[in-house]
C-alpha cells in the first residue's frame, strides 16, 4: 500500500490564518473592551460628554451600576470555589485517586492556580473569554509543570469553530503578544540574526509597531502597545524601545498513526517512545492499530521570518490552551454580564445627570423690554441669591419656572433601569446585601437561590474549564512525574500538612521492585467537587447532623460527633477534637500517616473501643448482680422481721385469752357460791346437789 504523503502548511497559510482570525476577532475585541470599560467606569463617549456640557450645560455624572453586580458574581465564585478531584476507573487505581488530586493541587500551588484561575474567571465575566496557557517550566529551580494566564486580547482561534477549542472542528488557535527583541533572541539563538533582519525591516516602516498586517487591522493588543509607549517618557523608560510581537500558531494535522492497545483498554502512540520501549509495548499489548488521527503543530514567526515548526511537546493531541468563557452568541463570539446591562447603566448616567441637572434650574419668562440687560436678568435669577432690578411697571414682566418637579420622574425612570439591570443579572437586593422589605430568614434565602438560580451557567461553564485545565495537568503530570517525588500538600479539611511519595521503588515479599503509589499508570476520571455553599448552608448542614447524632445509636454517636466538630469553624477547635478524640478512641484523619498506619491505628482505636465496651458492659452486669444480692437480702430480712413480729403476736394473744379465762373462772365461782378443784382430772368442778360438774378446760373449749 502506497504511503500517503502529509502536506503541512506553510509560512503563507500561517500568515493567512493570522490576518484571517485578526479581521474577525477585532470586531468582538472592541466591544469587549468596552465591556471592561464599563465595569472601570469609563461609561460616557467623549463626543457626548462635550454635547452636554457646551449645548445643554449639563455635567455627565457617572453612576457605575456594572461595578458592584460584578463584584457579587465574582465574589460568589471566591465564596464557592471547587477543586479537582481525582477517581480512579479500577480498584487500584482508586487508591492512588487522592494521590493524584494532591498532585493536580501541588501544581496549581506552585504556580499560584487558584489566583490565576480567579483572574480567567474576571475575565469571562466582564470582556466574555480568558484563557490559561499549560506548559512546561524551563527554569530548573521551579515546578517542571507550569501555569500562566494570558491576556484576553492575546488569544484568537479559527473563526469557523467554538472557543471552547475542540480539535474535531477547530484548526488553529494563535497566540501573540509583545516581547523585547532580546528576549525573542534568547529564545531562539540560532535565529538572532534573521531576527534582527527580520525587525529592521518592518521597523523601517513609518509604524513604529508594524507587524505584518495592514493598518486597518490593528487589534486590542496593538491598541494597548501604542498607550503604553505614549504613556512611556523620562530617562527612566525608553519611547522607541525595540518591541516584537511575534506570533506562535497551534495546529492540527491528520495523520495515520500506531497505537499499541493493551488489555485493560489503554492505547499508547508508538511513534512517541523509543525502540526499545517500542518492542517491549508490541509484545504487552492486546493489537496493534493504524488510525488517523489529528496530531498536534505548532509554528512561531514574525512577518516573514518562520522561527520554528515543530511537533506539540506535549503528550497530549489537544490545545494546550485553557478556555474560560462567559456567555455565548448565537455566532459563537463570547461575551460577559456588561453586555446585557450596558444600555441600562447609560441610561441610569444620563437621567442622574438631568434630574440633578433639574433640580438645579430654573425656566425664565420675560418680555424684552422688561430689563437693561437681559442676559444679566438670567444669571441673577438662576442665582441662589440672585438680584433683580426690573424697570418699572415691568414686575409682571418676569415669569420663573422651577424645573425640580420635572426631575421625579427622571429618577423614577432611572430607578426602572436599576431594577432591570439587577433582574437580568440576577444581582439583586438581599444578594448585594441591601436593607429589603424580606425580614424572614427563609424569604432572604430564597432571594438570594434565585440570584444563584440565574447566575447558574456562568458558574458550569467555569467548572467545564477547571475539568480541562485538571485534565491537561494530569496529562503533564503522568507522562513528566516518572522518578520519585515527595509531595507536600496542605489538607482540604484542616491545614495540616502532609508529605506524599509516588513513584517509589520498593522490594516485595518476592525480592522484586515494585513501585509505590505509580501514577503514570493508572487510569482516572476528574469530577469537581464543591465547598460549603454559604454560611446559613453550613449551619443548616451542621444542625442536621446534629439531629442524627440525637438520635443515632450509642455506638454511632462518637465518629458522628467527631465529624460534626471537624465541619465547623468555631474557635479552639482542634483542642476540642484533641478532647474528644482522647475520650472516644477516635482517629485523627488529618494526620501525615499512610493507609496501612491509618488502618491500623484504626484498628487500634477499635479494639480499644470494644475493650471499654466490654468493661462497661461487665461493669453493669456486675452493678446487676449486686442489686439484685441487696434486694434478695432486704427481702429475707424483711421476712424475717415480719415472721419475729407474728410470734410476738401470738404470744401476746395467748397471753389475753389467759388473762381472760382466770377473769371469768373467778367472776363464775363468786356468782355459784363455791366449788372444789378436781386436780387429778387436771379440771375445776362445781358441786351442785351432790353432783360433781366438771368445769371444761381450755383446750377442750378450743375442740
Amino acid at each position: 500500500m502506497a504511503t500517503v504523503k502529509i502536506k503541512r502548511p506553510t509560512l503563507s497559510t500561517f500568515q493567512s490564518w493570522t490576518s484571517e482570525a485578526v479581521q474577525q476577532h477585532i470586531v468582538w475585541q472592541r466591544e469587549s473592551w468596552r465591556d471592561w470599560e464599563f465595569y472601570d467606569g469609563l461609561q460616557w463617549d467623549s463626543l457626548d460628554v462635550a454635547s452636554l456640557r457646551d449645548k445643554k450645560g449639563i455635567n455627565a455624572l457617572t453612576i457605575n451600576r456594572v461595578f458592584p453586580i460584578i463584584n457579587l458574581v465574582y465574589g460568589n465564585y471566591i465564596r464557592n470555589q471547587k477543586d479537582i478531584i481525582a477517581k480512579g476507573r479500577t480498584k487500584h487505581d482508586n487508591e492512588l485517586a487522592q494521590v493524584v488530586s494532591e498532585a493536580i493541587a501541588m501544581v496549581a500551588d506552585q504556580n499560584s492556580g487558584p489566583a490565576i484561575q480567579r483572574e480567567a474567571f474576571q475575565n469571562a465575566i466582564i470582556p466574555g473569554f480568558g484563557c490559561i496557557y499549560t506548559g512546561f517550566n524551563n527554569d530548573p529551580r521551579r515546578e517542571n509543570i507550569s501555569l500562566k494566564k494570558l491576556p484576553w486580547y492575546s488569544v484568537m482561534w479559527d473563526p469557523y469553530a467554538s472557543p471552547w477549542f475542540d480539535t474535531n472542528e477547530c484548526r488553529y488557535v494563535l497566540t501573540s503578544s509583545w516581547k523585547d527583541i532580546e528576549d525573542l533572541k534568547m529564545l531562539f539563538p540560532k535565529k538572532a540574526q534573521e531576527i534582527d533582519d527580520a525587525c529592521a525591516e518592518m521597523w523601517g516602516s513609518e509604524d513604529t509597531h508594524a507587524t505584518f498586517f495592514s493598518a486597518n487591522e490593528e487589534d486590542i493588543g496593538t491598541e494597548i502597545e501604542n498607550y503604553r509607549n505614549y504613556l512611556s517618557c523620562g530617562t527612566w523608560v525608553n519611547k522607541e524601545r525595540k518591541r516584537v510581537r511575534p506570533v506562535e500558531m497551534w495546529y492540527t494535522v491528520i495523520e495515520p498513526t500506531w497505537f499499541a492497545v493493551m488489555h485493560d483498554g489503554r492505547a499508547y502512540e508508538m511513534d512517541k517512545f523509543p525502540l526499545n520501549v517500542q518492542y517491549n509495548m508490541t509484545l504487552a499489548a492486546k493489537e496493534l492499530v493504524q488510525a488517523s488521527v489529528k496530531q498536534m503543530y505548532t509554528a512561531t514567526f514574525i512577518g516573514n521570518l518562520l522561527l520554528q515548526d515543530i511537533p506539540s511537546p506535549f503528550p497530549h493531541s489537544e490545545y494546550p490552551f485553557t478556555p474560560f468563557i462567559g456567555y455565548l452568541n448565537r455566532f459563537n463570539q463570547p461575551f460577559g454580564i456588561p453586555r446585557q446591562i450596558r444600555e441600562q447603566n447609560m441610561e441610569v448616567n444620563k437621567r442622574r445627570s438631568m434630574a440633578l441637572a433639574l433640580l438645579n434650574s430654573r425656566r425664565t419668562i420675560i418680555e424684552e423690554d422688561a430689563a437693561e440687560d437681559l442676559n444679566a436678568t438670567h444669571d441673577e435669577v438662576n442665582r441662589l441669591d440672585g438680584f433683580v432690578v426690573m424697570k418699572r411697571g415691568k414686575s409682571g414682566a418676569i415669569k420663573v419656572d422651577e424645573l425640580a418637579e420635572l426631575a421625579a420622574p427622571q429618577i423614577a425612570m432611572m430607578q426602572q433601569s436599576e431594577q432591570e439591570m439587577k433582574e437580568i443579572v440576577g444581582a439583586n437586593d438581599e444578594a448585594l446585601g441591601y436593607n429589603t422589605p424580606a425580614q424572614s430568614g427563609v424569604s432572604l434565602e430564597k432571594k438570594r437561590e434565585f440570584s444563584n438560580t440565574v447566575t447558574l451557567s456562568l458558574m458550569e461553564n467555569m467548572y467545564r474549564s477547571q475539568k480541562i485545565l485538571g485534565e491537561k495537568i494530569l496529562s503533564l503530570i503522568q507522562n513528566t512525574w516518572t522518578e520519585e517525588k515527595v509531595l507536600r500538600v496542605i489538607d482540604r479539611l484542616s491545614g495540616v500538612e502532609k508529605f506524599v511519595e509516588i513513584n517509589k521503588q520498593i522490594q516485595n515479599e518476592m525480592g522484586q521492585i515494585e513501585v509505590k503509589n505509580d501514577i503514570t499508570q493508572a487510569r482516572f476520571d476528574l469530577v469537581i467537587t464543591t465547598k460549603e455553599i454559604s454560611d446559613t448552608m453550613r449551619e443548616k448542614n451542621l444542625d442536621l447532623l446534629f439531629s442524627a447524632i440525637n438520635k443515632a445509636p450509642p455506638e454511632a454517636v462518637a465518629p458522628l460527633l467527631n465529624v460534626a466538630f471537624e465541619l465547623s469553624d468555631i474557635p479552639e477547635k482542634e483542642r476540642i477534637l484533641g478532647k474528644i478524640r482522647l475520650a472516644t478512641g477516635q482517629v485523627d484523619e488529618t494526620e501525615d500517616m499512610t493507609a496501612e498506619e491509618r488502618r491500623q491505628k484504626l484498628l487500634e482505636a477499635k479494639q480499644q473501643q470494644d475493650a471499654l465496651t466490654a468493661q462497661q458492659q461487665a461493669n453493669a452486669q456486675k452493678r446487676e448482680e449486686l442489686e439484685h444480692e441487696k434486694i434478695a437480702a432486704e427481702t429475707l430480712s424483711k421476712r424475717a422481721d415480719g415472721e419475729a413480729k407474728l410470734i410476738a403476736a401470738h404470744a401476746q394473744l395467748q397471753m389475753a385469752e389467759q388473762d381472760g379465762f382466770a377473769k371469768g373462772h373467778e367472776l363464775a365461782e363468786k356468782l355459784i357460791g363455791g366449788g372444789e378443784d378436781d386436780t387429778a382430772r387436771g379440771s375445776k368442778v362445781r358441786s351442785t346437789g351432790g353432783k360433781a360438774i366438771p368445769f371444761p378446760s381450755r383446750a377442750t373449749k378450743r375442740a
